[in-house]
């Protein structure tokens, strides 16, 4: 069974100091920011919270995977998609590009009944072209689905 919170918006100003929930984070030194209309939770063999923005005809993704007994801490990034419920994984892509994250941390500071909080780094390398990509300053608070 998959548990799903979800609100859509092709507004990626978001990220103010009045949005419950935030996503925020560089890719190779361009900043972007999103609130409560682009960040989602969503929940099945482990927790995804991610982003999907309309950046000026540019759509952008970013996905941050961890296990549904999550903890605080910081955790390393990695690839692998056949332990993706015990391990933690990011993503970042838009029209143009898929880029896995394959090494970074992941630090969850905050669980609670209602959110998750934390920040991340990675970098990853585009499958296609083979340019290495660089997400730093990551944070986020989103949703928690409890099982």
């Amino acid at each position: 069974m998959a548990a799903i919170t979800i609100s859509c918006s092709s507004d990626s100003d978001g990220g103010s100091s009045s949005d419950e929930l935030f996503m925020k984070f560089k890719v190779n030194g361009t900043q972007y920011n999103y609130g409560d209309d682009d960040v989602q939770t969503l929940q099945s063999l482990s927790t995804n919270v991610m982003v999907l923005g309309d950046d000026s005809d540019n759509f952008t993704t970013l996905s941050l995977w961890m296990p549904n007994n999550k903890t605080t801490g910081a955790h390393p990034i990695v690839d692998d998609l056949a332990n993706l419920e015990t391990t933690y994984q990011a993503h970042y892509g838009n029209a143009d590009l898929s880029v896995d994250g394959t090494s970074g941390t992941m630090n969850i500071t905050s669980i609670t009944t209602e959110f998750i909080e934390g920040t991340f780094n990675f970098t990853g390398t585009d499958a296609e072209t083979g340019d290495t990509y660089n997400v730093t300053e990551g944070s986020f608070r989103a949703y928690n689905i409890e099982d």
